[in-house]
């Protein structure tokens, strides 16, 4: 099994080229990538996500860093994704490796990627935070995230908020106690599609979440 993560800020120590292939990454099962430094608004990343820093001016249980040079076939079709492009190559090789539709943001400016991961183990899962201004954070969680069927319906904290869009899927919307907004696709299901976001209100939240994007579409 294989699992794919972007580091944080600091330099990468592991190979440039990982991924959903076991001879991509180390035998462990996490591949990390080197930290972006560009905008979440262009693309996204895998299983340990890199964080940015300063915009531009204008599972065995883990491997490391996130490929650098995935094939340009492979890096196209993130093309939408936001962040560096090893961002775009870490969702990339995320699609290609796991069974269930990979979701990224398409982030406006000012977003940036923090860290991500993906792993192959017990059915999949992929994990990418991505920081806004302000101290806003949001998040994805997809494929087998939950743990149960309660694990993420968030039952007894906050208030169910009606229907709202995860990209092309719908979901339920929670307001949590502590002002964290959350949508849930599929809860209960062994598959399942999660964002989170705080620091941001309503609307901004059911923007963010009904931009995001299919990998591969």
């Amino acid at each position: 099994m294989v699992s794919a993560c972007i580091g944080t800020s600091g330099p990468s120590t592991t190979p440039g080229g990982a991924g959903p292939s076991e001879s991509a990454a180390p035998s462990t099962d996490v591949a990390t990538q080197p930290p972006s430094e560009e905008p979440a608004s262009p693309a996204p990343p895998e299983s340990t996500a890199p964080e940015s820093t300063e915009p531009p001016p204008s599972e065995p249980e883990s491997a490391s860093a996130p490929p650098s040079g995935a094939p340009s076939d492979e890096v196209s079709i993130a093309a939408a994704c936001s962040g560096s492009d090893d961002n775009r190559d870490f969702f990339a090789d995320a699609a290609a490796a796991l069974d269930w539709s990979v979701y990224c943001a398409v982030l406006p400016r000012g977003w940036f990627v923090g860290a991500g991961e993906y792993r192959l183990r017990g059915g999949g899962s992929l994990t990418i935070t991505y920081k806004g201004p302000g101290g806003a954070t949001f998040q994805l969680q997809e494929g087998a995230v939950c743990g149960d069927a309660d694990g993420c319906a968030f039952h007894g904290d906050g208030a169910a908020a009606g229907d709202a869009p995860f990209g092309d899927k719908t979901g339920s919307l929670v307001a949590l106690s502590d002002g964290t907004w959350a949508l849930v696709v599929d809860a209960g299901a062994p598959v399942e599609w999660v964002a989170t976001g705080s620091g941001i209100d309503e609307n901004q939240f059911r923007g963010l979440a009904a931009d995001l994007a299919v990998v591969g579409d």
